[in-house]
């Protein structure tokens, strides 16, 4: 893409916490796919997840990695021994994941079922080539930032022979090296595990230290469904066994696992000589949809104008002196423009240039946005037009100007690499306030309203482990002038027990950890209600100012400004919020609690899919730290991430889980229905809830807001500019 310097794009989010369920429940009825003649042909030697919901063989690791961006969700249960895992290949070869345990009759920290979360990573550092001798090797960090209970590092090998035999053997320390240890060696002091502790933070003083043990195993899978694994690990399970969660008579596991369809895997199996076990995994994966998009409609072949020397006189530039040229013109654009899902916000007529102004509502890749808008213009614009400008918009919030020659499309549409070729012609430059007599007549002032039902969940509660309300939202907005609106929102819960949430005493101010006494009140509450303005300051610059009730438990105001080159892949931002504290009853009022918080950001596209972001200042505890964030987001709209913050509040004054960390995940409804779709569905997911590292909930921050029509997201999307 020549560079000469979203709405354009961006996703909305309905939060629903269920959505691994939902996702769960599609799994037996997706089809598998199918060769020709033959039917399901998975990779051989085919990944199986094992009882940590990681690449493995029942209870022990593996050196195979899940498919480039998979998604998996595994529930396994032994023993009176429950996990459920979320796992994710973060790149081909580096995957993490996050657990969430239950032991029963374990009787840890006071409670009888000793609830726990975990997180892993892992890495392959040798990946089997076929025909080659050297086998697969990976390296992992078990439950590396966590309490420690499932603490244990490893290194192992895989190797495969044939399409149906594949040998795993490693070396194992902390749970991994305390059956028949053969030594230290690296070294012998390793803290032990300690269930009163904190928990959460980065166990660096355990790593690869302690005894060291040694497990394998075989899988064989005669078939392309069916698979049988024999395995010796090296798990005592000295705490489970010492307290009489369950007997562990032998280090031999057994087990047979069933491929039911592309995303459901399950197995059953039997464990250490006395229990029997079984485990569900179930796999997602972005570049696999749960229905194909077969149902987007084809955009039409592009109009091509007449030959200027054949009919010169349609090459006219006389109709811009024709009063009715624009209503007209600009009725037909719009007409156009609707039946592709996008919004004709303002355009401007000339004889050789015309521009519009576009909210895009329909497609996540900008890309196609752009294209089937273009498509359009060349459609009902006279032939004398000859440049296109298309800006697009973010809720009356102009973010960047795509350029393109008319007689480039009209060259490259039938080309054989028309969609490379067209984008080193494209230009992209920085979008200009929008000018009051370019306005399409009649679109503002306007009001936009839905009613439609909610959940809110909470999940991890030793208590409760989850908790859910269920209600009515009303949502309204009124936008009276691009980038200035009114929006709010009223709730009213119609079951739920999330008033039944611990309100945890805490060291710092209660900023989140009353969270609780939110959700006790059973009138209509008064969610948001905000005055915002946004809009394009210059020079690369973007700003936002928001006042009112910001969120359920805070109102007050936030300013932002924001420093974004069109074609570069680098943002720098700052943001200051002066708020207080709501009243419990979510009405008008407020509680005798203020604070000036606020901070400066670097955000960074890493190309591919990748985002970085850095955020640095004061939070609403008081305290001051930092926040770093990676996410992954795919081309058609799933985005993956993590997080955490580390701030100058001390492990135990944050109190349980140390600081604030998280993953978070959203998944485009389109990759449901096969249908374009800007909605989706996703939630972010914390394993404690606590004070420390805590920020204001802004709706409608800038870097999101412009992301998606600049350079880099563009580029990533830019195969679907024809389609």
């Amino acid at each position: 893409m020549h560079r000469t310097s979203g709405q354009g794009g961006r996703v909305r989010r309905a939060i629903l916490p269920g959505v691994v369920a939902g996702l769960t429940l599609l799994a037996p009825t997706m089809p598998l796919p199918a060769d020709t003649l033959t039917g399901y042909r998975p990779p051989a030697p085919r990944t199986t997840l094992n009882f940590y919901g990681s690449p493995g063989l029942i209870d022990m690791p593996s050196a195979g990695v899940m498919p480039d961006g998979e998604f998996s969700t595994t529930l396994s249960h032994f023993g009176g021994i429950t996990r459920n895992t979320l796992s994710f290949q973060i790149t081909p070869r580096l995957s993490g994941a996050f657990r969430y345990s239950a032991t029963e009759g374990l009787n840890l920290a006071g409670f009888e079922t000793y609830f726990d979360r975990s997180f892993d990573i892992r890495y392959q550092i040798l990946q089997e080539r076929e025909g080659g001798w050297w086998p697969s090797v990976a390296v992992g960090l078990q439950d590396f930032v966590g309490t420690g209970i499932y603490a244990g590092e490893y290194i192992v090998a895989s190797r495969s022979f044939g399409d149906t035999l594949t040998v795993t053997g490693g070396v194992g320390w902390g749970r991994l090296g305390s059956h028949d240890p053969f030594g230290a060696p690296f070294s012998e002091n390793r803290p032990a595990f300690n269930p009163n502790s904190t928990g959460g933070q980065f166990s660096a003083d355990q790593w690869f230290r302690g005894p060291a043990a040694v497990f394998g195993g075989v899988e064989w899978q005669p078939t392309d469904r069916l698979g049988f694994t024999v395995e010796y690990s090296s798990d005592a399970y000295v705490t489970e066994t010492g307290q009489g969660v369950f007997e562990r008579r032998s280090p031999w596991n057994f087990g047979v696992d069933y491929q039911v369809n592309r995303s459901l895997r399950m197995g059953a199996y039997y464990m250490y000589g006395s229990e029997v076990g079984v485990n569900f995994a179930f796999s997602f994966n972005p570049a696999r949809p749960a229905v194909p998009p077969s149902f987007e409609p084809t955009p039409a072949p592009l109009a091509q104008r007449p030959d200027r020397g054949e009919a010169p006189e349609l090459w006219s530039t006389d109709w811009v002196a024709d009063p009715a040229a624009r209503p007209g013109l600009g009725e037909r654009l719009a007409e156009g423009l609707s039946a592709e899902g996008q919004e004709l916000q303002a355009f401007d007529l000339g004889a050789n240039t015309v521009e519009i102004r576009i909210e895009n509502n329909r497609y996540t890749a900008v890309a196609q946005a752009l294209g089937r808008s273009a498509r359009v213009m060349a459609e009902v614009l006279p032939p004398s037009v000859e440049t296109f400008r298309i800006t697009l918009m973010d809720d009356g919030l102009p973010v960047s100007t795509m350029i393109i020659r008319r007689s480039d499309l009209e060259a490259l549409e039938q080309e054989p690499d028309a969609v490379g070729a067209l984008q080193t012609l494209v230009g992209l430059t920085a979008a200009t306030p929008t000018e009051e007599e370019d306005l399409v007549a009649g679109l503002y002032p306007r009001f936009d309203w839905s009613l439609r039902p909610y959940t809110r969940a909470s999940y991890f509660d030793p208590d409760n482990p989850i908790l859910m309300n269920l209600g009515v939202r009303l949502r309204g907005s009124y936008e009276f002038r691009p980038g200035w609106r009114v929006d709010g929102a009223l709730a009213y819960r119609l079951v739920g027990n999330l008033d039944q949430m611990r309100v945890s005493p805490s060291a710092l101010p209660d900023v989140r950890t009353s969270s609780a006494r939110y959700e006790q009140n059973d009138g209509i509450a008064l969610e948001t209600l905000t005055l915002s303005h946004a809009r394009p300051l210059g020079n690369d610059f973007y700003g936002r100012v928001t006042v009112g009730y910001l969120e359920r438990m805070y109102g007050g105001i936030s300013a932002e400004i924001l420093w974004r080159p069109v074609t570069s892949r680098l943002a720098l931002g700052a943001e200051v919020n002066y708020v207080m504290q709501r009243d419990y009853d979510l009405g008008l009022g407020f509680r005798d609690y203020d604070v000036v918080m606020g901070h400066v950001s670097a955000y960074y596209d890493m190309s591919n899919g990748y985002h970085l972001q850095l955020d640095a200042g004061r939070y609403l505890a008081g305290d001051w730290g930092a926040t770093i964030a990676i996410d992954r987001q795919f081309a058609n709209g799933w985005s993956v991430g993590a997080f955490m913050t580390l701030t100058d509040v001390s492990a135990e004054e944050f109190g349980e889980g140390s600081f604030d960390k998280g993953i978070r995940f959203s998944i485009p409804v389109s990759w449901f229905t096969g249908q374009p779709s800007q909605r989706a569905v996703g939630t972010t997911i914390r394993p404690i809830t606590r004070d420390g590292g805590a920020r204001v909930h802004v709706p409608d921050r800038l870097y999101d807001r412009v992301r998606a029509g600049h350079l880099g997201n563009i580029d990533d999307q830019w195969a679907r500019v024809w389609r």
